[in-house]
């Protein structure tokens, strides 16, 4: 998995703040986030190390949605309809 420049930089101010090299209040500002989200952060990172960086439940999540949703429409589930006929749908269901 590749890390995008924003979680690079956050893995890298992270691990500057563990060791000390860094002052959490300093990590703050760079990453600018608040100080509840840096310690949770930091409690995340001293428990999985540079994996931590990464929000891994949102991307996780997002690729089985797309897979699921690409494997139902390749394999003419959901009836036949198309992204676009269910966007449709959506947004004439409220006019009766």
């Amino acid at each position: 998995m590749e890390l995008s420049v924003r979680e690079r930089d956050r893995m890298a101010v992270l691990r500057q703040v563990d060791e000390g090299m860094l002052a959490a209040a300093t990590g703050v500002v760079r990453l600018g986030v608040t100080r509840r989200h840096f310690r949770r952060l930091m409690r995340r990172f001293e428990a999985e190390g540079d994996g931590a960086a990464v929000p891994v439940l949102e991307r996780a999540l997002h690729r089985a949605l797309e897979e699921r949703l690409l494997a139902d429409w390749a394999g003419g589930g959901r009836g036949g309809r198309s992204p676009a006929g269910l966007a449709d749908r959506r947004r004439t269901a409220s006019f009766g």
